[in-house]
C-alpha cells in the first residue's frame, strides 16, 4: 500500500515481526486512554493474539518494517469502522512525527481497500497527536473526559433504593437503542461503534437498566480489566435525579473486583454526570477529543456530462411510454 511518500510498504504482522515489537512496544503512542488505563498495553501479547490460528480476535496489527512503525486498531465484526489504539513511534519530535504521519497515510490506503469507511482514534486535547491527526484529515466529533475513583464501593456501604433497576434482559435491548438514538447526538451516532456494540453482554458482564412505566431512562455496564474497573452509563438528561445512585449500585458490582482504579468515561453531551460523580469520590483523570477520518468522501451534487454524439446531430424526439394490455397488467400486478 505505497502513498508514493515511502518506499516501504504495510502489511500485516507475522512472526518476522516479532524482536521488531518486542524493542519497540514500549515507545508508542495511546490512542484509546480508557481502554489502556483498564486492559494495560501489551501490544506484542496483542498481535500474537491475533496471529495465532483458529483465534477471531478482533485486534490487527499493521507493519512497516522499513520504518521502524506499527500500528494497531479493533474493528468489529461486519463494521465498517475501526478504531485505533496504539501507533509506534509516538511523535516526540519532527522524524517521528512524519513517520507516523506517513503510517497513518498507509493505514487509510489499506483499510480502505477492505471496505472500511471510517478511522476513529483518540487524542490528548493538548497532546501532540491532536495537531498531527487533525492534518492528515481527522476531524473532532466529540469530546471526553475520563474520570477516576481510586478504589471500588466498599463492602459494607449502604446502597440507596432505586426502584425499577433490574438487570438488563435481551427484551431490554430495543428500548436501550431508543435511548441512545434520543441521548446521543447524530454526529456522534454516525462515527462510534453501533450500540449493540458498545454494550456486548461478551464484554460488559454486569448490565443493569433502569425503567420507569415500561420506559427505559437509563442503563449502566461494568467489568473488570487486567489493571484496573471499568463502568460506563447512558442516560436520557431528564433521568439525572437518579444519577448518583445508579453510579452507587453501579459500583456495587464491582465490590468483589480486585482492588483497582474503577474508571467512567463521559462524553461532552453527558457533561452533567460530572456532579454525581464528583459525590461518588471520582476525579477527572483525563481530557481527550474523538476524531474521524473517512476513507470515502460522499457526493453531494453529481457532475452531469453530456453524452458524446455518436453520429450527425442530436435530434428531439417524442418519448416512448410503455403500453400494457389488461393481460399484462394482471400478470405484472401493474395498475
Amino acid at each position: 500500500m505505497d502513498n508514493g511518500k515511502s518506499k516501504h510498504k504495510i502489511r500485516p504482522f507475522d512472526w518476522r515481526d516479532l524482536l521488531l515489537l518486542q524493542r519497540l512496544q514500549a515507545h508508542g503512542q495511546v490512542l484509546d486512554h480508557k481502554r489502556a488505563q483498564v486492559d494495560g498495553v501489551y501490544p506484542l501479547r496483542d498481535a500474537l493474539h491475533t496471529y495465532l490460528p483458529l483465534v477471531t480476535a478482533r485486534r490487527r496489527t499493521l507493519v512497516v518494517a522499513g520504518n521502524n512503525a506499527f500500528v494497531q486498531y479493533i474493528c468489529h465484526k461486519d463494521s465498517n469502522r475501526v478504531r485505533l489504539t496504539y501507533l509506534v513511534p509516538a511523535p516526540t519530535n519532527a522524524g517521528k512525527a512524519e513517520c507516523w504521519t506517513d503510517l497513518l497515510e498507509q493505514l487509510t490506503a489499506a483499510v480502505g481497500e477492505q471496505g472500511i469507511h471510517h478511522i476513529v482514534a483518540e487524542a490528548r486535547h493538548d497532546g501532540p497527536e491532536m495537531e498531527l491527526l487533525q492534518r492528515i484529515g481527522f476531524g473532532v466529533f466529540t469530546r471526553q473526559v475520563l474520570f477516576c475513583r481510586a478504589t471500588p464501593l466498599a463492602a459494607d456501604d449502604d446502597l440507596p433504593p432505586l426502584p425499577g433497576l433490574r438487570p438488563w434482559r435481551s427484551t431490554d435491548d430495543w428500548g436501550v437503542r431508543l435511548l441512545y438514538t434520543n441521548s446521543v447526538p447524530q454526529l456522534v451516532q454516525q462515527n462510534e461503534a453501533p450500540v449493540g456494540d458498545a454494550f456486548d453482554p461478551a464484554r460488559w458482564p454486569n448490565r443493569l437498566v433502569l425503567e420507569r412505566d415500561g420506559e427505559i431512562l437509563a442503563c449502566l455496564v461494568t467489568r473488570r480489566g487486567r489493571v484496573g474497573n471499568a463502568m460506563r452509563m447512558l442516560m436520557h438528561p431528564e433521568a439525572d435525579v437518579y444519577a448518583k445512585g445508579l453510579i452507587q449500585h453501579g459500583l456495587a458490582t464491582l465490590r468483589d473486583a480486585p482492588h483497582q482504579a474503577v474508571y467512567c468515561r463521559v462524553r461532552r453531551y453527558q457533561s452533567w454526570l460530572k456532579t454525581p460523580l464528583d459525590a461518588n469520590g471520582f476525579e477527572v483523570a483525563s481530557r481527550t477529543v474523538l476524531l474521524v477520518k473517512h476513507t470515502v468522501v460522499r457526493v453531494i451534487q453529481p457532475e452531469w456530462n453530456r453524452l458524446p454524439v455518436v453520429e450527425g446531430q442530436a435530434e428531439v424526439t417524442t418519448p416512448m411510454v410503455p403500453h400494457f394490455s389488461k393481460l399484462d397488467t394482471e400478470q405484472t400486478g401493474v395498475d
